[in-house]
């Protein structure tokens, strides 16, 4: 979050949260150089296996350090094998058929036609006389996707994209967020996988291109062209080979999926292709259910079962009452391939017991006000309600009195409701805080020559009424996010013609038992992600001061 402006932090607070964020870092870089460390080797074991498939002297230069990783010497270097148990006795007849320039109709880059999404496919890599790949498809479109393949640019035949892909990587990478269009499926992922001619031993260039449903053009998949060298020697070590093979290809759908992310421009023609902000359309079957008044999601991660316990115990014990009401309220947890298994099955079995959560997708390590993004987007689009509110794990609230604040305001489409403030953005890499885009705010000005965020609420509580939620939920693509996740919300709603209401009751420190107390709304302490020491505190803030009717 930003800096705080009601109350302040200690210095020890601020150096402790400063070698936090330090540890983050540090765990975030070395992850990155594993990864990257783990394909360099794994890439340097496959080129000295190619070697020794080969007879090369390359094999035991490459081993003793006497050649640069992916110096193999000619014909070697990033090279998948092909490696064939049954070669065919006889030297099988060259490659004959139609050239790779002899077809008529167009070839596209990723823009396609520059109507609509691009193509995204990749080559996998030639083994055991076949070759593998896999390519995302639109739902919609009814025909298989077509492939058509070159060896050394004469076409060797056609193969129809239309099996699930093998691995989970590659079924992200197709599809990717919800659409906006609620009526439209995410594109599915496709696989493909063509027996090759027999070719005599020696190396060749593979070239794959995926077809335009209706054939108007075509386009060459990722990885393409790919050198193979045809032999049918050692498959004990051609079996090293293709396991090796197996996590490179992996990495690099990863990569290719970190490539669409950045590449924004999908994003964008998604979100401008589409109307202005809709009202809620309920699913079939669901046309006699009342519009909730309020639905609250609490952040929550994975591990924090013993925090959601404290919830479970207190404002959200009875779910009747809540319903009766008009209030909804889920825990909000981020699911990721990261996840370990065991925390996945203990999730798991926690969802089956209470049934008060819901997931959102983050793939993997994402920022707080991602997460948030998440959440409108899974929950505002398809739950209706006049208000969203966005509550931090360990907050105490007063859903009575939450549900007579906003009662007579539901029929607004246009609120921010929190406990404003602004903050310096902090330009110094060294200090607590830090922004680093503080470049987006302005320059400095005045005699101090500090920048000033735009108002923003507190990170702990705020709610959005019904049309603002689903504008972050239908936009979340195309979202900017800064450091902090109180300040991102802000900035989002900046340019929105949205009413700011700062409500102080919103933002109750402590619980004195007394009449004020007892107005508050919700109960969270500055510097904690609620009430600091929850184990005991919120038992008892929420029975003295926010156990509500019913």
């Amino acid at each position: 979050m930003a800096p705080p402006a009601r109350g302040g932090y200690s210095s020890n607070v601020n150096l402790v949260l400063l070698f936090a964020s330090a540890l983050a870092c540090l765990f975030v870089a070395g992850r990155l150089w594993w990864y990257s460390r783990e394909v360099v080797l794994l890439e340097r074991d496959v080129e000295i296996l190619q070697a020794k498939l080969q007879g090369s002297d390359a094999a035991s230069a490459l081993a003793g350090g006497k050649l640069d990783c992916g110096d193999l010497g000619p014909g070697l270097s990033g090279l998948h094998f092909n490696v064939r148990q049954n070669a065919a006795p006889v030297v099988p007849p060259g490659l004959v058929g139609p050239m790779v320039e002899d077809e008529a109709i167009d070839t596209v880059t990723d823009d396609g036609e520059g109507r609509e999404a691009p193509l995204l496919g990749q080559l996998d890599g030639v083994r055991d006389g076949y070759v593998y790949g896999w390519a995302c498809q639109r739902a919609k479109v009814s025909t298989a996707l077509k492939v058509v393949l070159y060896i050394n640019d004469v076409q060797v035949g056609m193969v129809h994209a239309d099996k699930p892909a093998p691995h989970s990587i590659v079924n992200r990478i197709c599809t990717g967020p919800v659409s906006v269009e609620m009526h439209l499926q995410p594109a599915r992922n496709v696989a493909f996988r063509f027996k090759m001619p027999r070719l005599p031993d020696g190396l060749y260039q593979l070239r794959a291109f995926a077809y335009h449903p209706d054939g108007r053009w075509r386009k060459e998949l990722y990885m393409s062209p790919l050198s193979f060298y045809e032999s049918d020697a050692r498959p004990d070590l051609a079996e090293a080979i293709r396991r090796k093979d197996d996590i490179i290809r992996a990495r690099n759908a990863q990569v290719a999926s970190l490539y669409e992310e950045l590449n924004t421009r999908g994003a964008w023609e998604s979100v401008t292709s589409e109307p202005r902000v809709r009202t809620f359309a309920p699913k079939q079957g669901q046309d006699s259910v009342p519009r909730l008044l309020v639905f609250i999601g609490v952040n929550s991660d994975p591990g924090d079962k013993h925090h959601r316990n404290f919830l479970r115990a207190t404002w959200m014990k009875n779910e009747t009452a809540l319903s009766e009401m008009g209030v909804a309220a889920k825990f909000i947890v981020g699911k990721s391939d990261w996840l370990p298994e065991k925390e996945v099955t203990e999730l798991a079995d926690e969802m089956a017991e209470h049934g008060d959560m819901v997931t959102v997708d983050i793939k993997g390590y994402e920022d707080a006000a991602k997460k948030i993004l998440a959440f409108y987007r899974s929950v505002a689009l398809t739950t209706d309600a006049d208000y969203y509110f966005k509550v931090e794990k360990d907050v105490v609230v007063n859903i009575g009195n939450l549900v007579d604040y906003l009662t007579p305001t539901r029929d607004r489409g246009n609120l921010f409701m929190g406990c404003m403030k602004s903050g310096e953005v902090v330009t110094d890499p060294k200090r607590a805080w830090y922004e680093p885009q503080h470049y987006r705010f302005g320059d400095p000005i005045g005699s101090d020559k500090k920048l000033s965020y735009p108002r923003h609420a507190h990170t702990q509580v705020f709610g959005l009424s019904r049309n603002v939620a689903k504008y972050l939920g239908q936009n979340a693509d195309v979202m900017h996010g800064y450091a902090h996740d109180d300040v991102t919300v802000g900035a989002w709603l900046l340019g929105l013609d949205v009413e700011f209401k700062d409500e102080g009751r919103l933002c109750c420190g402590e619980c004195r038992g007394d009449d004020k107390s007892r107005a508050c709304i919700s109960f969270f302490q500055t510097g904690c992600s609620g009430v600091c020491s929850p184990e005991t505190k919120v038992m008892k803030i929420f029975e003295t001061c926010a156990k509500s009717r019913g």
